[in-house]
């Protein structure tokens, strides 16, 4: 569709949401003027952003600091797209370009980068302090923070109280490895806890299972896993920053499952709803339920409150958003079913942080689906402390924003 965005036009529907990227913009002016808007916005507030990359004067920060798309780099993503050079933002990272992944440029959907921040043009509610007056507010430094108390605790604490849950959904920041080193710490507390652990995974798609299987099964290097487990074509991030996670999840030779589904599923509903999406494809889906308000206003928040198209367009791109959350939760159910059950197992999803954050995402479709017993520990980054609703998960935990990869 001329001038809509294709949010899943992508290396895999994984842009979207706790990647710090943007999808593509459709070519045409109306984009170009767009992304000119955003541009001149980026100058004019960036007199307001600290040293640190935190806003001056307002509680309600515009931009939080782990945003990947910081102001030099929306300038000259701005002023590339109008010139027409699609360049990915891994390349604007300093990332090298991956497998040939397609442009995921186009400011405003950076706004979905969830997990990490709002953008600097963010105009809409802070996606992490939604309902604050509801949740009441869960002041935030460095570490895991348990919402329930305020307190912080440490991952072997984390793991006493999963006693009895069957889920962990864990939100992260794609590009911060620091996540990442807590998670492998989570999970493997769960293990010397006695846990039975299986860990799923956002990164890899459904065809790839077998491949994981092999893993499984298979004590292998890191380059083994690499090329084993498509990991530059499936997901493109540095296998550096997930290293830790893996590395626990096969030292404990723990089951891996691709929770993704392929990136035509979701990029069909996106351009034309469910009906665009083929029967076959149906076929392997549960029903899918668009009513839940609160999800959508958490996903209203992460747009910024810019709209990226008419009402239609907009239900569309929503609508897939829950297809993807759904397939996911679908993925972990239906590995769950198919295997006997233990009073001590728990399956850990691993997700951007958007797919899972205030029990909405993954977690909320799980229940709908039949799994109860859920727990969120999901991430924010920031330069200092910082708040959040205390709705956003049963744990936070708040880390450094990744640092810029070197030039």
């Amino acid at each position: 569709m001329a001038g809509v965005p294709d949010f899943f036009d992508v290396a895999g529907p994984h842009a979207l949401l706790g990647r710090g990227e943007a999808a593509v913009l459709g070519g045409g002016g109306a984009s170009e003027k767009r992304l000119e808007l955003h541009h001149a916005r980026a100058i004019e507030q960036e007199r307001l952003i600290q040293p640190t990359g935190d806003v001056v004067g307002d509680e309600r920060p515009r931009r939080k600091s782990g945003v990947a798309f910081r102001v030099k780099e929306l300038k000259i993503l701005a002023a590339q797209f109008a010139g027409g050079h699609r360049q990915t933002s891994n390349e604007a990272k300093g990332y090298p370009e991956v497998g040939g992944l397609p442009v995921i440029l186009g400011v405003m959907v950076s706004l979905l980068v969830v997990g990490m921040a709002a953008l600097v043009v963010q105009d809409g509610p802070n996606p992490h302090q939604l309902r604050a007056d509801q949740f009441g507010k869960l002041d935030l430094s460095y570490g895991i923070t348990e919402a329930a108390t305020g307190k912080q605790v440490t991952a072997t604490d984390v793991a006493k109280a999963l006693r009895g849950t069957s889920v962990l959904c864990l939100g992260e920041s794609h590009d911060n490895r620091d996540q990442k080193v807590v998670f492998a710490e989570v999970i493997d507390a769960l293990v010397k806890d006695g846990r039975t652990v299986t860990v799923g995974f956002e990164m890899f798609t459904r065809p790839v299972q077998p491949e994981l299987d092999w893993l499984n099964a298979n004590p292998s290097t890191d380059d083994v896993f690499v090329e084993r487990s498509k990991w530059k074509t499936e997901w493109g991030f540095p296998f550096e920053v997930y290293k830790p996670v893996f590395d626990v999840t096969r030292a404990n030779r723990l089951p891996m499952v691709a929770l993704n589904i392929p990136r035509d599923w979701v990029r069909a509903v996106s351009r034309g709803g469910l009906q665009n999406l083929n029967a076959d494809f149906r076929a392997q889906m549960p029903e899918i339920d668009t009513s839940n308000t609160f999800h959508r206003e958490i996903f209203d928040a992460m747009m910024g409150g810019h709209p990226m198209g008419d009402a239609t367009q907009m239900q569309n791109i929503y609508t897939s958003m829950v297809v993807w959350d759904t397939a996911m939760a679908d993925s972990a159910k239906k590995w769950m079913d198919a295997r006997p059950k233990f009073a001590r197992q728990i399956f850990v999803v691993v997700a951007g942080s958007g797919h899972v954050q205030y029990g909405q995402g993954i977690n909320f479709q799980l229940n709908r689906l039949g799994v109860k017993n859920i727990k969120t520990l999901t991430s924010v980054d920031s330069n200092g402390p910082t708040w959040v609703s205390k709705g956003l998960g049963d744990w936070v935990l708040l880390t450094k924003p990744a640092p810029a990869p070197a030039k």
